[in-house]
């Protein structure tokens, strides 16, 4: 499912995505925009994290097992 989702739009637009591949404005900015959802996404998942495992009521359903 992964794949179909990613591989469509990426043949659909590989023209332009070979156009802006090297561009640094492009580049920099991917990488501030996914830098800011990802900080946006621990802070929202940060109360539940501390809760730990067992705790009822979080927004996260699966831990890792840590031996």
């Amino acid at each position: 499912m992964a794949f179909v989702v990613t591989a469509i739009p990426a043949f659909l637009l590989t023209k332009m995505i070979g156009k802006h591949l090297e561009n640094l404005y492009i580049m920099g900015a991917a990488l501030l925009i996914g830098g800011v959802v990802m900080w946006i996404v621990d802070e929202l998942n940060s109360a539940s994290e501390a809760a730990g495992l067992g705790a009822t009521g979080t927004r996260i359903h699966t831990w890792l097992w840590r031996t």
